[in-house]
Order: structure tokens, then C-alpha cells, then sequence
């Protein structure tokens, strides 16, 4: 990897590993003298604390790697790849408003449900023990936040699929390198999302092994990870789906301006081609090597296998959910 691009990377995972400790610990030594003088008699407890924290570290340090190579790949998208190049103008009023509209709503859902589950936390009262100055409710906050932004990237992705259409929405061969860097981006911020939720759902299950080490009595039902993961999986869905069907359109189009939808004209008789039968399993031999291409058959492990990236936080949750018991 290069160099300069680590001259940027290194910073912001450093803070996020410093934002996510401050979070945990309040930014004063008194909780971390706390965890330093817990007795070695709560040795299972010490071991799901450290444990806890070791994860949250090594997941805030990969949220800032994973975070700037998705501000790169957002900075990249409105570079000059696409010949036609992405111009905002270009989109209708009624586009526009529509997602911004789905942009504040996500946010506005993420910032209720945060207010709701930690009023609900709040309302248990865990007892902690040793570490009861220790913040667990919000840890792992950052890395929610990287989903969102995430999930928003995922639009940026379809915002630019329409802003490179022509004005006269008459798609040509031209467009070809742009669908296939646009698909490779969103593929990737799926991907990157996936990652991040799907660890924030182990972080979850890791703080309830951490609360029910501390007391068995600390109400914190188990079930409750599986539901999380269930919400980020169709928060994933249904931000993936809008970019991928504004791209699978764009690719389809791109396929028929190249082998046109219609079998054309043939000059040659009939009867001297096998019947035209040559003809018909070329130009459909043609169409299905150009949907590979571009992979625009949803059957096809290339096309669907990425989105099982969708799947994986609730899958997640179920494993912890099973492999933990009650």
C-alpha cells in the first residue's frame, strides 16, 4: 500500500481508537484506576472485560482504515473516470427530493433507535461491580456511526449513475468503464458496511458475555443481539437496494445499445443459415456473455454472492446467539 495514502489513514485510526477509549473510560483516570484495581479473585470477569476491550480497541482501529477508504472511494466516484462525468444539475428536483428524504430519514432512525435502546439500558441499572464507572452502554458507538455513513455512500453510488446519464438518457457503449467502476464501488461500500455492522453485533454480544459475568441478575436478554443484527441487515437492504437497481438499469441499457434487444435483420437467406438457428444462438450467445459481463443476472452466484455481505449481522447475531445460550 502506499505510503502517502497511510499519512492520513494512521491519523484517523488513531482517532478513532482514542475516541472509542474515551467513550469507554470518561477521559479521567479514575475508572481506569478502577479496572487496574479490580480484585484477582473476579478473574472470569476481568477476562470478559479485557477481552471487551481488546475488541472495541482493534474494531475502532479498523473503523478508521475502513472509514478513509470509503471518503477515498467517495472522492474518487466524482473524479473525472466517467467521460461523461457526474453533474448534480443533471438531476430533477423530485430525485432530489427524494434522497435527501431518505438520507435524513435514515439518520433521524439511527438517532431514535441510539435514544431508545439506551433509555432502555439506562432503565436496567447494571451492576458492574469493580467496573461500574466504566461506560458499556456507549461503546462502540463510532463504529454505528461508520454504518451510517456507509449506508449513505451506497446512495452517493446511485446519485452518480444518474448524474452520468446524457441529457437525452441514450446510453452507449461509452458508459461501459463507468458502470463497471460505479458497480466495483458499491460492491465495496457493501462489502466495507457489512464488515463494520457485522463486528458491531460481535461487540454486542461481547458486552453481554462482560454484563452477565458481572452479575447473572443484570437484566440484558440475549435475544436482544439478534434483533440488532436483524435491523442492520434490512438497513443494509434497503440502502443497497436503490443503487443496485439504478446500476442493473444502466447495465442493461449499456448491454441492449450493444447487442441490441431484438434479433436484427439478416441479409442472407434463411434457408442458407440452417434456418436462421445460427443467427439466433449467436445474437443469444452474445447477450448472455455480455449479462456475465456485467452481471446482471440476479441468479448468478457473481451477481448475488457479494450481497450476501447483507446477511452477515443477523447471521451474527444468530451464531452469538447460539453458540452463547441464554
Amino acid at each position: 500500500m502506499p505510503t502517502r495514502r497511510w499519512m492520513y489513514i494512521a491519523p484517523i485510526s488513531l482517532f478513532c481508537v482514542a475516541a472509542e477509549l474515551i467513550i469507554m473510560f470518561g477521559g479521567h483516570w479514575e475508572a481506569i484506576k478502577s479496572v487496574l484495581s479490580a480484585p484477582e479473585e473476579l478473574e472470569e470477569l476481568n477476562g470478559k472485560f479485557y477481552i471487551f476491550v481488546a475488541l472495541m480497541v482493534g474494531q475502532a482501529a479498523l473503523w478508521g482504515y475502513l472509514g478513509s477508504l470509503c471518503g477515498e472511494w467517495v472522492w474518487q466516484i466524482w473524479s473525472s473516470f466517467c467521460k461523461n462525468g457526474p453533474s448534480l444539475r443533471r438531476l430533477p428536483r423530485h430525485y432530489w427530493g427524494a434522497i435527501l428524504t431518505r438520507f435524513v430519514s435514515v439518520w433521524a432512525a439511527v438517532g431514535v433507535w441510539y435514544y431508545i435502546v439506551r433509555q432502555i439500558h439506562l432503565s436496567w441499572n447494571w451492576d458492574l461491580g469493580p467496573y461500574s464507572q466504566i461506560n458499556i452502554r456507549d461503546a462502540g458507538l463510532p463504529g454505528f456511526v461508520l454504518g451510517a455513513l456507509g449506508v449513505s455512500a451506497m446512495w452517493v453510488v446511485e446519485i452518480a449513475v444518474y448524474s452520468s446519464l446524457p441529457p437525452d438518457d441514450l446510453v452507449t457503449p461509452t458508459h461501459l468503464e463507468c458502470y463497471l467502476r460505479l458497480r466495483e464501488y458499491l460492491g465495496n461500500f457493501l462489502t466495507v458496511t457489512g464488515i463494520v455492522l457485522a463486528l458491531g453485533t460481535l461487540g454486542l454480544n461481547a458486552s453481554w458475555e462482560f454484563v452477565k459475568a458481572a452479575n447473572k441478575d443484570n437484566r440484558f436478554p440475549h435475544d436482544l443481539i439478534v434483533v440488532f443484527g436483524g435491523v442492520f441487515t434490512v438497513l443494509l437492504g434497503m440502502a443497497y437496494a436503490p443503487a443496485y437497481l439504478a446500476l442493473r438499469t444502466l447495465g442493461s441499457d449499456i448491454r441492449d445499445s450493444i447487442v441490441p434487444p431484438a434479433l436484427p435483420d439478416d441479409p442472407k437467406p434463411a434457408e442458407k443459415k440452417g434456418g436462421g438457428f445460427e443467427l439466433v444462438e449467436k445474437w443469444a450467445e452474445n447477450r448472455e456473455k455480455l449479462d456475465d459481463l456485467l452481471q446482471l443476472q440476479i441468479r448468478d452466484w457473481k451477481s448475488f454472492g457479494p450481497q450476501f455481505a447483507i446477511v452477515a449481522p443477523l447471521a451474527t447475531g444468530l451464531a452469538s446467539r447460539l453458540i452463547g445460550g441464554k
